[in-house]
């Protein structure tokens, strides 16, 4: 599961920024952002549940909630590239 969840965020942030070939669509981007930030979130969530120290658990919540923005100015950065550049959207 864990070598799933890496491989889907490895390639929406290739994606993200265009190194992927073949070129994913802006709406494959999105739906793999998607996908990357509740992954992402929920596991620094999960571990911010079981932190030993309450600076740690709130210092991962609020690194899952940088990671959903991350993902969704990664999601806007794809989204505003030209549509020229893209043949399948």
């Amino acid at each position: 599961m864990g070598a799933v969840v890496f491989r889907v965020t490895l390639v929406f942030l290739a994606a993200a920024v265009d190194g992927t070939r073949p070129r994913l669509s802006r709406a494959g981007v999105a739906v793999l952002g998607v996908v990357s930030a509740a992954i992402g979130a929920e596991a620094f969530w999960a571990m911010a549940a079981v932190a030993p120290e309450p600076l740690i658990g709130s210092a991962l919540q609020v690194i899952a909630v940088a990671w959903v923005a991350c993902c969704a100015l990664l999601i806007r950065h794809r989204w505003r590239q030209p549509g020229t550049i893209d043949r399948d959207d």
